[in-house]
């Protein structure tokens, strides 16, 4: 079984995510993204609804990173911070604080029954 765990320096906290994780194994397919975001305005809306993991809400299409990440991916992480419990406006705080530098963002992404039909493409 494949573990990320990440700890954030500002709550304390660690946070553990596997791919057979009980409460990610009830959404479904799924998996973890983990990607390098170049220096700059990464042109990604976040938003946390009902308090809940912070999520893509939208991905501007000349995003620099438009075509690695989704809307509805959950961001776990930036920068080995948990974002978990964070809110929208606090993970924009540190997605800004990185702006300069390449930030590493770790998203969980649920697989829709379509993407995991035989019969997609």
């Amino acid at each position: 079984v494949e573990e990320l765990i990440m700890s954030s320096p500002m709550s304390g906290q660690v946070s553990i995510f596997s791919e057979d994780d009980s409460a990610f194994d009830r959404l479904g397919k799924s998996e973890i993204v983990e990607l390098t975001a170049p220096p700059g305005v990464l042109g990604l809306v976040i938003d946390t609804v009902h308090g809940g993991i912070p999520t893509v809400f939208s991905v501007k299409e000349d995003s620099i990173i438009a075509n690695k990440v989704k809307e509805g991916d959950k961001l776990i992480s930036v920068n080995g911070v948990d974002t978990t419990e964070l809110s929208a406006r606090n993970v924009s705080k540190i997605i800004s604080r990185f702006k300069d530098t390449e930030r590493t963002m770790v998203f969980f992404r649920q697989k829709s029954s379509i993407e995991n039909s035989p019969l997609s493409t």
